[in-house]
């Protein structure tokens, strides 16, 4: 049974994988999540394209709907966000397979976005979206905290990246913590 990805879901996905704060959604959704009956029918072929595991056409089809210039840092960004938000929505229909696909393409585009920077504070984007990506659709904490390391590094003055730094390394710390514990009291 094929599930459609409403143009709702997939914003609400997008949202919920962004680094910009709630409040900031809220204000700017009108401009930042303003989307064209063909930006929509765009969702759903590359949804479509996703489900039949042509990841090319799916990534062409968000690509299609770019409000940067092609190749710069900011429609790196950007292509990042809607494969996460896409990867995040096959996820959800246990296609796994998609939904890993589509997460090392996002990947690959924060990668592209922090080369092509142009600043830290581009740089320090991209990194946070790579740390985000790696913590939360790859469960892979090291190479998250890997990441918000060198995003804070580049720009050491964003609260967000400073956050969601502290929140990981507390995380692993605490864990630790608990383990050692468990040892201490099951040896």
């Amino acid at each position: 049974m094929s599930l459609k990805v409403s143009r709702i879901s997939f914003l609400a996905a997008i949202a919920c994988t962004s680094l910009i704060p709630v409040n900031v959604l809220a204000a700017e959704s009108a401009n930042l999540f303003q989307v064209s009956p063909e930006d929509d029918a765009a969702v759903q072929r590359a949804s479509d394209a996703a489900r039949q595991h042509d990841y090319v056409a799916a990534e062409d089809e968000l690509a299609g709907s770019s409000r940067h210039t092609s190749g710069s840092t900011a429609d790196h960004l950007e292509m990042a966000q809607r494969l996460v938000a896409l990867a995040t929505a096959m996820a959800r229909e246990a296609n796994r397979q998609s939904a890993d696909a589509l997460t090392k393409m996002a990947l690959s585009h924060a990668t592209q976005a922090y080369n092509g920077a142009s600043n830290k504070s581009e740089q320090a984007q991209a990194k946070a979206r790579s740390g985000w990506i790696y913590e939360r659709l790859k469960g892979d904490i090291p190479t998250a905290i890997a990441h918000y390391r060198v995003a804070a590094a580049a720009d050491p003055q964003d609260p967000e990246i400073a956050r969601e730094l502290t929140r990981l390394v507390a995380m692993v710390q605490n864990l630790r913590a608990k383990l050692e514990h468990a040892r201490k009291v099951n040896p």
